[in-house]
Order: structure tokens, then sequence, then C-alpha cells
């Protein structure tokens, strides 16, 4: 019987990425005809949908009563901070974020200007990182006009802001209580759990 060829992986930096220090190449050889795809599609599933993240579930922002509130001083909307937002990279350890923890980051912008995700905090989880600091969340012409908290958990695959819409009206005692804002309301988003954002083979 013809026993099959070992076969050998390595994780090598991709050729187009001395600028992106998230892109990598997994090559696997000593592949049988045909395999490459059946491998590529189960680990592509897996990649995407399967791994556990944690993002942003909603927000919530001084004096703001819903999403299409005007800030007076600030440049952007709130759907458009709301946009940027989501751009902000996070990574975490699980070991240290117990199932269901709600994690609490902070924006007290004490300066006018550009505001970027270098101005998060975060409030109540050990090590939970903003990994892209340099993000621009929004443009202020007067120092301490923006402030908000945009809270965390974690999970996997995608959970649109309706789902998230129900999960806060089950959280809202425990909302109310880590937050440090006086008034607004808690405006639900969607939340891409996925920390890997392309597969390609």
């Amino acid at each position: 019987m013809e026993k099959l060829t070992k076969i050998k992986h390595r994780i090598i930096p991709a050729k187009d990425s001395q600028n992106n220090s998230y892109k990598k190449v997994l090559e696997i050889k000593g592949l049988e005809r045909g395999f490459g795809n059946t491998l590529a599609v189960a680990l592509r599933r897996i990649l995407l949908s399967n791994i556990t993240g944690i993002a942003p579930f909603c927000v919530r922002i001084e004096g703001v009563e819903h999403e299409f509130t005007a800030l007076e001083k600030v440049s952007e909307d709130i759907v458009t901070i709301l946009s940027n937002l989501k751009k902000v990279v996070l990574n975490y350890n699980e070991d240290y974020v117990k199932d269901n923890q709600i994690i609490k980051l902070s924006l007290n912008a004490n300066e006018d200007n550009r505001i970027t995700s270098n101005h998060l905090t975060v409030t109540n989880a050990p090590r939970v990182e903003v990994q892209n600091k340099d993000v621009e969340i929004a443009t202020l012409s007067k120092p301490g006009v923006l402030k908000l908290e945009m809270f965390l958990r974690a999970g996997r695959g995608y959970v649109d802001f309706e789902d998230n819409k129900k999960f806060i009206e089950e959280k809202e005692k425990e909302l109310k209580e880590l937050s440090s804002l006086s008034k607004g309301a808690f405006i639900a988003m969607d939340s891409v759990f996925s920390p890997v954002v392309n597969v390609a083979w």
C-alpha cells in the first residue's frame, strides 16, 4: 500500500507585508492532488467564523440619545464616529476575560483637533489592548466636548445591532453601573468578533 507523503507546514511573511505586520502566509507542502482546495476551504471557514475575538457592542456618548444627534464643536456626526470606532483593532488574553464579561473603554478628550484611538483607555480589564492607535475617531474644535464609553464583549462570528439591542436590554443594570457618564443612551452597533479580516489561497 502506498503511504501518504508527510505534510510539512510553515508560517512565512507575505511578500507584500513590509508595511502590514498583520498579514501572514501559511505554506503547506506535500499535499496530494486535490487536497489543497479541501484544506484551504476548511481553514478559511474556521479562520473567518470560528475564532473567538473581542468587539464593541454598544457606545455611550455624553448627551447623545440616538445616532442621529449632532454634537457641537465636533466635525463628524455620530454615525461617522461609530463607524470609526469599528475600525479599532483590539487584542485580549482570553484567560483574563470571563464569559459574558463587559469591558469598558473610555475616551475623554481634553484637547482639541484630531482625536485618535490612542486616546482610548481600558478601565476594567487587564490584558485588553488597542493595537492600531492611529485610527482617527473625531476632530474637535474645543477640548472636552466629546466624552464617550465603548463597551466590548468576547464572541465569535458576527452579531447585528438588533441582537445587540436585546443584549443591552438584558444587561442594562450592569451597563449603568459600569458607566461614568451622567446622561446618554447606550447605542447598539454591529459586532464583528473575528480577528481575521480576509483569507485567500
